[in-house]
């Protein structure tokens, strides 16, 4: 399915698992609450791939999507734990209570990550945060991680 011309797919709860989707086409995709994993989650290829003006609404993404295209996705309550969003485009993302955990943001283009959202081990966030954003995410997700790492001292 590498390359797949997906523009303006209708998908709700669409399920996809460890898929070559590498350069495809999901712009405009109606892709609300879908599961797209892999195990692990490099398996699924989303490197390229272009979801400019999506719906990923509560969808639940686990894939490698180096230098992918999420400018304008409606990404409200996503969870993209484990993702590779290495040099990916998310500018005009509003990603409200989302979940990142484990997700490299090296090197993305970030212009709109407004808080609420949750995030945990995110290699390059802070450092894609202070670019072009104002300074709250910044500073929210700042507070955040040392409020994480306070819980983590218990033996619990």
């Amino acid at each position: 399915m590498r390359a797949a011309k997906f523009t303006g797919f209708r998908g709700r709860c669409a399920f996809v698992r460890d898929c070559d989707l590498e350069h495809a086409d999901l712009s405009q995709a109606y892709l609300y609450r879908s599961m797209i994993t892999g195990d692990p989650p490099q398996s699924m290829a989303l490197n390229h791939a272009n979801f400019e003006g999506s719906n990923l609404v509560q969808a639940y993404l686990a894939a490698d999507m180096t230098e992918s295209n999420l400018e304008a996705t409606r990404a409200a309550y996503v969870r993209m734990n484990q993702s590779s969003l290495r040099d990916a485009n998310l500018s005009g993302i509003s990603p409200f209570q989302a979940s990142f955990v484990k997700v490299d943001f090296s090197g993305a283009k970030i212009t709109t990550f407004e808080p609420p959202f949750f995030a945990d081990r995110c290699r390059g966030l802070q450092v894609a945060l202070e670019g072009r954003q104002p300074r709250e995410p910044s500073s929210y997700l700042a507070e955040f991680s040392s409020v994480i790492r306070r819980g983590r001292e218990g033996s619990t």
